[in-house]
């Protein structure tokens, strides 16, 4: 409710859209933590944080190509964060099973 409460008076912020983002995550509503947190990279663009959650809720989405670029670009960033190498490995592991889809 606060981040909400931030976004109504600023719908750029970037720390209350990735706090909501994150909250739709954890919540598995993924197409909205997507919006959330798309905003947020919009807002932040060099932050690795919200590039690799980005890149999860775009794998769960089977959004693979785009989760793949924005799981790489938090790696290029951050090259010894480990949660990033695993974000990738699931990404290429569900990619590699998955329906086909982009």
């Amino acid at each position: 409710p606060h981040a909400e409460a931030v976004l109504s008076t600023d719908p750029e912020d970037v720390s209350a859209n990735f706090a909501l983002g994150m909250y739709h995550y954890v919540m598995q509503n993924f197409a909205r933590a997507e919006g959330y947190l798309a905003e947020a990279h919009r807002g932040k663009p060099t932050d690795a944080a919200i590039l690799n959650n980005l890149a999860l809720v775009e794998m769960y989405l089977e959004k693979y190509a785009s989760a793949e670029a924005h799981a790489r670009a938090a790696k290029a960033l951050k090259p010894d964060i480990k949660e990033i190498d695993a974000t990738l490995r699931e990404i290429a592991e569900r990619k590699g099973r998955g329906s086909g889809r982009k």
